[in-house]
C-alpha cells in the first residue's frame, strides 16, 4: 500500500482568539494564538511560544497570555509569534458601585437658603460610574433638613450632610 503524508506549509499567519471580549476592570482575559500556513492548514496552538501586548490605556498590560487593565476603556490586544501578529479588541468595563463622593464637600448658605448636592459613584478601582444623585438619599442633622438632594436650615450652625445609596455612604 502506498501512502502520502502532507505536512502543513511554512507559517503564513496567526489568529488570536477571542477576537472580541469584555471584562470588568481589574480582571483579565486569556487569549490563544493559532498558526496557519498559506492554505489554511493549522500549524498548531503557539500560545505558549507567543508574546502578547495590550494598548489603549496607560495601565493596560499582559502577563503571559492574560490581558487587562484596572481602568475602563477599549484595548487592542496583539499576539505575536515569529514575525506574524494578529489583534483583538478587549472592552474593560467598570465594576459595581463601591463608594460615592458628594459635592460640594463644604458649603455655606444664609439661613433659609438651600444647597443642592450631587453624588458621583465609583467602583473599587475608582472608575467613575457616573452621577448617582437620583438614587441617593441625603440626610442631615437636626434642625437642618433635606428634600431630595437639596438641604436647608433656618437655624444658623454647622451641619453634617450624609448621602447613601446601595450601601455606599459619604458625608
Amino acid at each position: 500500500d502506498a501512502s502520502l503524508t502532507v505536512a502543513a506549509a511554512s507559517l503564513d499567519q496567526v489568529v488570536i482568539a477571542p477576537k472580541n471580549a469584555s471584562v470588568t476592570a481589574g480582571a483579565t482575559q486569556a487569549y490563544t494564538l493559532t498558526a496557519f500556513d498559506v492554505f489554511g492548514n493549522t500549524r498548531g496552538d503557539v500560545t505558549s511560544s507567543a508574546s502578547f501586548s495590550a494598548s489603549g490605556t496607560a495601565t493596560a498590560s499582559c502577563t503571559d497570555n492574560a490581558c487587562g487593565s484596572p481602568e475602563t476603556g477599549t484595548l487592542t490586544i496583539t499576539g505575536t509569534f515569529a514575525t506574524k501578529s494578529d489583534s483583538a479588541t478587549l472592552v474593560v468595563t467598570a465594576g459595581t458601585l463601591d463608594h460615592i463622593v458628594i459635592t460640594p464637600d463644604t458649603s455655606s448658605i444664609t439661613a433659609g437658603g438651600s444647597q443642592t448636592y450631587q453624588a458621583e459613584g465609583f467602583d473599587a478601582l475608582d472608575n467613575d460610574l457616573g452621577d448617582q444623585t437620583a438614587g441617593t438619599t441625603f440626610t442631615t442633622t437636626a434642625p437642618a433638613s433635606c428634600s431630595g438632594n437639596a438641604c436647608t436650615s433656618n437655624i444658623a450652625g454647622s451641619f453634617t450632610i450624609t448621602s447613601s445609596t446601595q450601601g455606599a455612604v459619604d458625608t
